[in-house]
């Protein structure tokens, strides 16, 4: 689990989202394909929303430069 957690954290998940990916997983259970899924959903939003932010911000330092 900290490989995940360390994995998550280097992608620039927040632990608050990592946390709540982690209550999908039963207590000492293996992640299984159900759990990944899972965190593959809630990864993506989380990716999203940043990806919307750093074009948002490309794209004023863009307006800047002009």
């Amino acid at each position: 689990m900290v490989a995940f957690i360390r994995a998550s954290h280097h992608l620039g998940i927040p632990l608050e989202v990592i946390g709540g990916v982690l209550d999908f997983l039963p207590e000492g259970a293996a992640p299984d394909h159900a759990f990944w899924q899972r965190a593959s959903q809630c990864w993506s939003a989380e990716l999203d929303k940043r990806i919307e932010q750093l074009e948002c911000m490309r794209d004023r330092f863009t307006e800047c430069s002009v």
